[in-house]
């Protein structure tokens, strides 16, 4: 059978009649804990999976791009990079697009023909939209020469990403981007730094799907980003309760002396109408987002959102401490109550997240949760060598999978021709 790195090249020839000159691999990911806090600045730990996607790419001197996906059965994506369209044709071709813009001004005049195949799944929670865009990024720089660091290539997938997705954090490519084997990375954003935090020998994980999608786009785009501004009016609002420096990001205030009794007294729901004329602050500031702004008038919750930020916060470090202790029991608690949060305050989770949680912690997973932005995709559970089997027959009998182990593996690299991976730069 072949691997994806032979189905990757196999795939190039065939399309393009031609061997790959670079191919570069580019993970997913499962974020242990810290849902929903980069935004905010807050810290994350996230693994990288061995799974994910393998681009082949050659250079072209005919400013044309032609990618071919065996992962969708879509026409390829063709662009002329002096003249991009303002819709693509297919979904997957927008994360193309968004790389092609923000590449635009280097290497003028260079084409490239791309090949794209893998092992993730693309139904939300596991990190392939990112996965996708900083690979994209990567072979472009590779195949263009352009000497990109990696530092690069997360702030230019960043931005690509919320031109023609949310308004996401930097977790998913931070981590893509610097995870390393067999670890964990702790990822901080205020003031921004990572560390790799080893993982148990006992522990594993196993990412099940929920039988939901949640693809960002329609109605899970809308609440993931309702959440992203609600949490904007919340550090607003305490930072005006608590007489301090005016923010936008609820990380500036963590360690605030009477942060917890501030909290509870936000309100329940609010516009940013509302917020800005109670503060007699800037409405623009509330709503702007990377593409296009938010409703000014639109209700979304305020409290519950910042609620469960602070407190997803705090099981960070917990969650730190006890995989650097070895505590099995803790890391399973802590996982449990992150996914209550989620499901409570921060009302991502959906009954088919809950049920399949459920199940995993039944058949003797140590604790279950919600992985990515929630509202349908994925969840993940803890497990030891002894009870992992167990644990993915529950989820395979709940939803009819996909379910399987996660092997924590390295970050954003070139694939030599001898088949080894050499970190990116």
């Amino acid at each position: 059978m072949l691997d994806n790195r032979q189905k990757v090249r196999r795939l190039f020839k065939e399309r393009f009649g031609r061997r790959p000159a670079e191919i570069v691999h580019s993970p997913g990911r499962i974020n242990i804990i810290g849902e929903h806090t980069d935004y905010s600045l807050l810290p994350v730990l996230p693994v990288a999976m061995t799974r994910g996607n393998r681009i082949a790419i050659a250079p072209t001197d005919d400013d044309r791009i032609v990618a071919r996906s065996a992962s969708f059965h879509a026409e390829d994506a063709e662009l002329e990079r002096k003249e991009l369209p303002d819709e693509p044709k297919h979904s997957w071709h927008r994360y193309l697009l968004g790389v092609v813009q923000q590449l635009a001004k280097l290497a003028p005049g260079k084409g490239a023909e791309l090949a794209i195949c893998g092992d993730l799944p693309f139904t939300g929670g596991l990190s392939s939209s990112s996965s996708l865009t900083l690979g994209l990024i990567e072979a472009f720089n590779l195949a263009w020469d352009l000497g990109l660091s990696r530092i690069d290539v997360v702030e230019l997938a960043v931005a690509a990403e919320r031109l023609v997705s949310v308004e996401c954090g930097q977790m998913d490519q931070r981590i893509i981007a610097f995870a390393q084997p067999e670890r964990a990375l702790r990822i901080d954003f205020q003031p921004l730094g990572h560390r790799p935090v080893p993982l148990p020998g006992e522990l594993c994980f196993v990412a099940a799907y929920s039988g939901e999608g949640a693809l960002k786009g329609g109605n899970a785009k809308q609440s993931y980003n309702d959440r992203v501004i609600g949490c904007r009016l919340a550090a607003r609002l305490l930072a005006q309760r608590l007489r301090t420096r005016s923010t936008q990001v609820l990380g500036s205030l963590m360690g605030s002396a009477g942060l917890a009794a501030a909290a509870a007294t936000l309100p329940d729901q609010a516009s940013p109408q509302e917020i800005s004329e109670a503060l007699h602050t800037d409405l623009e500031p509330l709503i702007k987002m990377s593409a296009g702004e938010f409703p000014a008038d639109r209700i979304i919750p305020v409290r519950a959102p910042a609620l469960h930020v602070f407190g997803e916060a705090s099981r960070v470090e917990d969650m730190e401490i006890a995989l650097l202790e070895g505590d099995l029991t803790h890391i399973g608690a802590l996982l449990d109550q992150s996914h209550t949060s989620l499901a409570t305050l921060f009302g991502c989770s959906t009954p088919a997240l809950d049920q399949l949680c459920k199940d995993m912690r039944r058949a003797g997973a140590l604790g279950a949760r919600l992985t990515g932005a929630g509202f349908g995709g994925y969840a993940i559970a803890a497990a030891t060598p002894d009870t992992i089997d167990d644990v993915l027959e529950a989820a395979m009998a709940r939803t009819g999978g996909p379910a399987f182990e996660v092997i924590p593996g390295p970050g954003l690299g070139r694939i030599s021709r001898s088949g080894t991976l050499q970190a990116a730069a």
